[in-house]
């Protein structure tokens, strides 16, 4: 059986998934791959693998790194962008998104949000890109954000260069 044959848009993903949004916080991966859930789903594309599952959850891997989302929360992917106080104020947005501010202490976060009708119609597997690749982006960040090498070289130094 072909995937993009039987399910091709988004729209009939999610009428063929279970709903998550009763759900806080999103199973690993290795409690996914564990249950009793059948995969609904699978394709490999653009050097990434999706795995849908028919509870609704989604594992996507690419370059040795995974994450976890599910069907209904790809629905209308979030955008985030940063924005000067001026830009805030003159009303910047993205033409067609509804978009709302953070304020953070150095300007503004403007998230765009892309509206739910927008990728219905699209091939299933779209707006699950869209949004798994920023959950990628963002966990990269984090790693990178505090991972921190500390050496015994540098240690003694700094404690040489505080005396």
């Amino acid at each position: 059986m072909d995937n993009k044959s039987t399910i091709p848009t988004f729209g009939e993903l999610l009428s063929h998934v279970e709903r998550t949004d009763h759900i806080h916080r999103l199973p690993r991966a290795t409690r996914i791959r564990k249950s009793n859930t059948e995969v609904l789903l699978t394709e490999q594309i653009f050097g990434a693998t999706i795995a849908v599952f028919e509870n609704g959850f989604i594992i996507y891997s690419r370059n040795e790194h995974e994450t976890v989302t599910a069907v209904d929360r790809c629905a209308s992917p979030v955008y985030a962008f940063s924005a000067s106080t001026e830009e805030v104020k003159k009303g910047f947005g993205v033409a067609g998104c509804e978009c709302r501010f953070i304020r953070k202490k150095h300007g503004a976060i403007l998230l765009s949000t892309v509206p739910r009708e927008t990728f219905l119609q699209y091939p299933w597997y779209v707006p699950i890109i869209i949004t798994c690749e920023a959950r990628l982006d963002n966990n990269q960040e984090s790693r990178e954000r505090y991972h921190v090498k500390v050496h015994c070289n540098d240690y003694y130094l700094l404690e040489l260069q505080s005396h």
